[in-house]
């Protein structure tokens, strides 16, 4: 829903003339999906899920929600006998928030919302790497 994901949901979800394939994308996000405006077209995502923001507090239950969530998609596209496994993970997430300095206390929390914010989805996509992610030569 942010800038950098707009922009990589535009860009794969249509393709320029020079292109010739489309990407199928699944987004995921605590905040409520966004049609994605450019000019006068609209771009959206083929699947999108969104998460409760609390869970962004807890690495261990994003990365089991995060791989609950392809793992169900994987057995979706099996039974149409499609190819279950992801070319590319791109994670766009991140944000930044002042902290009063002053305040060791109010520092700690605003370090901890940081670090929950911008390292957790990160972290989450590695067990999705690797056992989902498309192995190349």
């Amino acid at each position: 829903n942010g800038h950098l994901g707009r922009a990589v949901v535009s860009r794969l979800g249509n393709p320029t003339n020079s292109d010739s394939y489309r990407s199928e994308i699944i987004g995921v996000d605590i905040s409520p999906q966004q049609q994605q405006l450019s000019g006068s077209n609209t771009f959206k995502v083929d699947k999108f899920v969104q998460l409760d923001p609390e869970i962004g507090n807890d690495l261990q239950n994003l990365t089991s929600r995060l791989s609950s969530i392809i793992s169900t998609e994987h057995e979706r596209e099996a039974k149409f006998n499609r190819k279950p496994l992801l070319d590319v993970i791109i994670c766009t997430a991140g944000s930044f928030e002042p902290s009063d300095l002053t305040s060791p206390d109010k520092f700690s929390s605003t370090m901890k919302n940081m670090l929950c914010t911008n390292l957790f989805p990160v972290l989450s996509c590695v067990p999705l790497a690797m056992t989902h992610l498309n192995p190349t030569d």
